[in-house]
């Protein structure tokens, strides 16, 4: 029997240590699978992006890269971009720019454009660009105008949401209503910033007052702004001529309620007190009380340099602008938001012309 047990026992203890060599695996197999749960899962991530990496050969900086073009093509201003073939922008520095006849700087001024003001460049020059803007072609200083991506940047930051008039004529209501008072008619093709949108009426902002056309007769899209056909003032008095062309200096300064300095904005009647000051004739503040100066004078005949004055939907005068010939007037408009040139009937036929410089 000793001599069995002594053949056992060494049999026994290999066993026993065996099982518990085998235990203290499946214990430690155990803890790694449950101890630290969070590090097992962030490692298997980890393990998982680096082979999809590898699969797609794409590392995460590029999809970054890819996530953000993506977001800027999305972005709803673009569109802008579909209306020019050879885009160029009027450059962030530049308050107006002068477009002529030919490429010189003593040639015939046709037309200006304002800051931002989009255009297509038909030709280049060394020193010009052949561009159109709106329905005006010509000549503009190349130095001026920003292309590429330069000008793609500048136009989808800077473009406005507008609405561009279908019909003929298009009907201007007090409420957003078809029963509401008519106030005014909008021309065909022409574009007003949008404030709002009430049901099927947008909501304009229309000589400083709230108004509405119905959302069915525009079409609505994002734009920047276009060239104004322009020819330097001829056949009127040096007087007149002066005025305009000091006033025409501040193209593209901001609408200011209030404001009387051109270097920091001007409201309507601001912008007019103070060009008719640079040629020594004072006027009241407001449009209201400079509607009473002047002799009243009819459309036929209107001189540049006559003011012309608006009214609200009750017939109260709030607006005034500078007449410059050729069916249109130099303002500051609060609606497009800065001096601007524009047809004399933008918005309401004038309730009155005034001759204020007597000849």
């Amino acid at each position: 029997m000793d001599k069995n047990w002594k053949k056992i026992v060494p049999i026994l203890a290999v066993c026993i240590l065996l099982v518990g060599i085998g235990i203290i695996g499946i214990y430690q197999t155990n803890m790694s699978d449950t101890k630290h749960p969070q590090i097992a899962n962030a490692a298997d991530t980890a393990t998982k992006s680096s082979d999809s990496e590898e699969e797609d050969g794409t590392s995460t900086e590029q999809k970054n890269a890819t996530e953000k073009e993506e977001e800027i093509n999305s972005d709803p201003r673009r569109e802008v971009l579909e209306q020019y073939y050879e885009l160029g922008v009027v450059r962030e520095n530049v308050n107006y720019l002068n477009i002529r006849e030919m490429p010189t700087e003593d040639s015939l001024i046709i037309g200006k454009m304002p800051r931002y003001c989009g255009m297509n460049i038909l030709d280049k020059l060394s020193d010009w660009y052949y561009v159109q803007s709106g329905d005006v072609v010509g000549y503009v200083g190349a130095e001026f105008v920003a292309t590429g991506q330069e000008a793609e940047t500048l136009a989808v930051e800077n473009c406005n949401k507008m609405l561009q008039v279908i019909p003929e004529t298009l009907d201007v209501h007090k409420e957003p209503s078809e029963n509401s008072p008519i106030w005014s008619k909008l021309n065909q093709n022409e574009r007003y910033l949008i404030k709002d949108k009430v049901d099927d009426w947008y909501l304009l902002d229309f000589n400083s007052e709230d108004a509405y056309v119905s959302a069915k007769d525009v079409i609505v899209g994002y734009y920047l702004p276009e060239a104004d056909g322009w020819t330097s003032v001829k056949d009127c008095s040096e007087p007149r001529r002066e005025l305009i062309e000091y006033g025409m200096q501040y193209l593209g300064v901001p609408y200011v309620w209030g404001g009387t300095d051109f270097s920091t904005g001007v409201d309507c009647s601001g912008f007019t007190l103070l060009c008719y000051a640079h040629i020594g004739i004072t006027l009241p503040r407001t449009s209201y009380t400079q509607v009473n100066e002047g002799t009243l004078v009819s459309l036929e005949d209107a001189k540049p340099g006559d003011l012309m004055f608006y009214t609200d939907a009750d017939g109260t005068v709030n607006h005034v602008a500078i007449y410059i010939g050729d069916g249109k007037i130099l303002q500051s408009a609060n609606s497009l938001h800065q001096v601007t040139i524009s047809a004399y009937n933008y918005n309401t036929e004038p309730y009155a012309i005034k001759n204020i410089i007597g000849d």
